[in-house]
């Protein structure tokens, strides 16, 4: 009995003691500006900066007033924050990792930037540079902006701590925002060694994922759902992430890459006349027209008209998804419609989206945190019917691989790794407008 005590109390120390170091801990630094740049678009800049970090849950943030304060005590002066001493010194006064330092300032009148760039505290170099802006968009935004390139960067690791039966126990939980059903990449660590036996190189190696079957605040169990090509099994300390590590380039396919995927079970039939399930968030009308869904930002001057299938079709995973769009009069020249797929559901948030226009051009991007990262480039098809005529499409989800079609051809194969599963959802922006019709969504499988 003293053993079994001792086994688990054991087994309780190491989970806390893994989970404690799970998160990367970020002080942000306060935002500087360039410019005439008023004191509340400063605020507004760094407050968001904030938020989206806290929300992500996959670090842990320095208390803003503490970091001020320490920066008082210090006569820490933020401007030009580069000194790698200074850093060190700072970083181990506030127990911290990284320092996050931004600059506000305009590129145009209607064009906010922030330059960010990142410090790591144990060589007091800058790892991370990177300028953030686009027109038309809030200070706000470009605080959130800067925070997905950060999170895009920065990924959650965790590792397992132990195995126990045919489950492995690992250092990530709740309070990382983690639940019940995740999946969890893992990875290997290599080190590569000089001629003289010294480390001179390490790189993650996939070596399969993890499901979670429980979670608690701090840690989480969790089953195989998949090993590499000669990989036997997981080993204790091996990293484990909700991110894809190391992470992989999309792979852009001319071919099918789901030809063995088909059909399910029905999952949604909606004709928009039977029943009306969505609701067009900014529209600029009426949600449903004549028997259609109607899609209009025709009166915004910023911002998209949006709207997202709620449960119980919010959380898709394999399936595939048809329906019909037509492109409706408007003053603008380029009138565009996004199918959004895999999406969370929030306006800005995270999705995947296949964009058509009128004139014969589709692209596809995701969304992470409201920033977007394009996936296949703007680009020109034939089977696009050009003007008001109506298009069919068709796209097909499984796992990682995703097929898309147009009027019933093939347009393009994408394999992307980081949405799992998420919400049908349609979105144009500020002065587009169309019609959508017909939508079915069945679950895919494979034959």
């Amino acid at each position: 009995m003293f053993n079994t005590v001792l086994v688990v109390v054991s087994l309780f120390l190491v989970l806390v003691a893994g989970a404690s170091s799970a998160q990367t801990s970020f002080a942000v630094l306060p935002m500087e500006k360039r410019g005439e740049i008023k004191p509340e678009k400063i605020e507004e800049a760094q407050n968001s900066l904030h938020q989206v970090l806290n929300d992500s849950k996959k670090y842990r943030l320095i208390d803003r007033q503490r970091v001020n304060d320490i920066l008082k005590e210090q006569a820490f002066q933020v401007s030009g924050a580069t000194d790698p001493n200074d850093i060190i010194k700072l970083g181990k006064i506030l127990n911290v990792e990284k320092f996050v330092y931004t600059v506000l300032f305009r590129k145009e009148a209607d064009q906010f930037a922030v330059h960010c760039s990142v410090m790591d505290v144990s060589t007091g170099q800058t790892e991370l540079v990177k300028e953030v802006t686009e027109k038309n968009y809030s200070a706000a935004d470009m605080g959130r902006f800067c925070a997905a390139v950060i999170i895009e960067t920065y990924p959650l690791l965790g590792k397992i701590e132990a195995k126990a039966g045919d489950f492995f126990i690992v250092n990530l939980g709740r309070k990382m925002g983690l639940k019940n059903g995740d999946r969890l990449f893992v990875a290997r660590e290599n080190a590569v060694g000089g001629d003289d036996g010294k480390i001179i190189f390490k790189e993650l190696v996939r070596v399969g994922a993890l499901e979670i079957v429980s979670s608690d605040e701090a840690w989480s169990k969790a089953r195989t759902r998949r090993m590499e090509s000669g990989v036997s099994s997981f080993m204790k300390d091996y990293i484990v992430s909700p991110d894809p590590v190391p992470k992989k380039e999309p792979l852009i396919s001319s071919v099918p890459l789901l030809k063995n995927v088909k059909k399910g079970p029905l999952v949604l039939d909606d004709d928009m006349k039977k029943k009306q399930y969505l609701s067009v968030m900014g529209n600029s009308g009426d949600s449903y027209k004549d028997g259609k869904l109607q899609v209009n930002a025709t009166l915004r001057k910023s911002g998209y008209a949006y709207c997202f299938y709620s449960a119980p079709f919010d959380g898709l995973d394999n399936s595939i998804v048809e329906g019909t769009i037509e492109f409706q009069k408007t003053t603008s020249k380029y009138n565009r419609i996004g199918i959004l797929f895999r999406a969370d559901g929030k306006y800005p948030g995270n999705r995947y989206a296949l964009f058509l226009n009128n004139d014969g051009q589709y692209l596809i991007e995701i969304s992470k945190n409201g920033k977007l990262f394009p996936l296949v480039p703007i680009s020109t098809t034939p089977l696009l019917n050009r003007g008001a005529a109506a298009n069919t499409f068709k796209i097909v989800a499984y796992e990682s691989k995703f097929d898309f079609y147009i009027n019933e051809a093939f347009l393009i194969g994408l394999e992307e790794e980081h949405l799992e599963r998420g919400a049908i959802g349609f979105m144009t922006n500020a002065g587009n407008y169309a019609t959508i019709n017909d939508i079915k969504i069945w679950k895919a499988e494979q034959e």
